[in-house]
């Protein structure tokens, strides 16, 4: 809208967004003394109308200007309203409610698998979307518990210990076929001996792992469930 040639007709003449932030920024006012950010409230109107051979369509809409109270002249956004009843600190306010649904979708899609299955079945797509909604909640809720750092450090946090896992339990897996094919090469040793000497070092590393990322016994059932089908927690 900063850099768009849409008119804006007020007072009978017709404004880029750039032309009335520039007719009216030193209008721009916080609305008390701890206020962030300084606004203006223009009331306008916009022709709905797309084609040039048609009569105009007016439809009157309200504009916010804001900016930072101390800001360069160039630092400012404007918001357009079509319920020209709402004050400027109103369209601020739901305004944000709205750009925390655009952060939480973005999270989503970039960290928590949102529609990665690449499946058309309607089934998948619901499926995806309450998964991805969980991790998010699981994440937030961490966040809650922890206090002192934000939702993208405890992502990265739990991500890391979960791959650190990952990376380990595939080490791990290497180094025991081949263990393993080295113990079945010993003479004298029986098909029931290889096997408890192969249990035994499974046992081993799962204590390590539990000792070294402080989880119970459930939560490593319920990872090597997920990596057993091939998922992504």
């Amino acid at each position: 809208m900063k850099r768009g040639g849409l008119k804006y007709r007020y007072a009978n003449k017709d404004y880029t967004a750039k032309e009335l932030h520039a007719k009216f920024h030193r209008q721009m006012k916080a609305g008390n003394s701890k206020a962030l950010y300084k606004t203006v409230r223009i009331e306008v109107e916009i022709n709905l109308e797309t084609e040039s051979n048609k009569p105009e369509r007016m439809k009157k809409v309200a504009l916010v200007l804001s900016a930072p109270q101390r800001s360069k002249h160039e630092n400012w956004v404007v918001f357009l309203t079509t319920d020209i009843k709402l004050s400027a600190e109103k369209t601020l306010e739901i305004y944000s409610k709205r750009w925390a649904i655009e952060v939480y979708f973005k999270e989503v899609k970039q960290n928590f698998g949102f529609l990665a299955e690449q499946s058309g079945k309607y089934q998948v797509t619901y499926a995806s979307v309450h998964l991805a909604a969980v991790r998010y909640l699981l994440i937030f809720e961490a966040m809650q518990r922890n206090g002192s750092i934000s939702f993208g450090e405890q992502r990265d946090l739990v991500s890391g210990k979960l791959l650190i896992m990952s990376f380990a339990r595939f080490i791990w897996k290497l180094f025991r076929s081949l263990i393993s094919g080295a113990i079945e090469e010993i003479e004298g040793l029986g098909e029931g001996v290889a096997q408890k000497l192969a249990e035994s070092m499974d046992r081993a590393v799962e204590d390590f792992l539990n000792d070294a990322f402080h989880m119970t016994d459930k939560h490593f059932k319920v990872f090597k469930a997920a990596e057993n089908h091939g998922q992504t927690l």
